[in-house]
C-alpha cells in the first residue's frame, strides 16, 4: 500500500462528504423559503437511503467482474471488502470513496448509468474491451 495514495484517498473522500450537505442548502436555496426546511431535510435523508443502496449491491454492480457495463453479486453487503489493498490504497477506502460518491450524485435515475461509467472509469487499461 502506498501512504500518499491512502492519504489522497481521505482527504479526497471528506472532501466529497463536506459537498454533500452542500448541495442540501444549494437545493434549498431553489425553493421557496417556506419550502426550504422540507427540501434540505429530503436531502439529508437520501443520503441514507443511497448509502444503504451502495453497501447493499452498488458497489457490487461498479467494481466486480461482469460484463461492459454492469458487475455481478459477489461483492453484495460489501461481502470480502476488508483492509487488504486494491491497487495501492485499501479496500475499503476505496467502498468509501465511491459511497461518498454516490451519496453525493443521490438520486435513483442516476444509479445504474453512474455504475456503467466508474466502472469503466475504474478499469486498469481504461477499457473493458480490449481497445486501447
Amino acid at each position: 500500500m502506498n501512504q500518499a495514495d491512502t492519504a489522497w484517498m481521505l482527504i479526497s473522500t471528506a472532501l466529497v462528504l463536506l459537498m454533500t450537505p452542500a448541495l442540501g442548502f444549494f437545493y434549498g436555496g431553489l425553493v421557496r423559503s417556506k419550502n426550504a426546511l422540507n427540501t434540505m431535510m429530503m436531502s439529508f435523508i437520501a443520503l441514507g437511503f443511497v448509502g444503504v443502496m451502495w453497501a447493499t449491491i452498488g458497489y457490487s454492480l461498479a467494481f466486480t467482474t461482469g460484463n461492459n457495463w454492469l458487475g455481478d453479486a459477489s461483492r453484495i453487503f460489501l461481502r470480502g471488502v476488508g483492509v487488504e489493498p486494491q491497487g495501492t490504497i485499501p479496500h475499503y477506502l476505496s467502498d468509501g470513496d465511491g459511497s461518498a460518491r454516490a451519496r453525493q450524485a443521490k438520486g435513483a435515475y442516476c444509479r445504474l448509468p453512474r455504475q456503467g461509467i466508474q466502472r469503466h472509469a475504474s478499469s486498469e487499461d481504461g477499457d473493458r474491451d480490449g481497445r486501447a
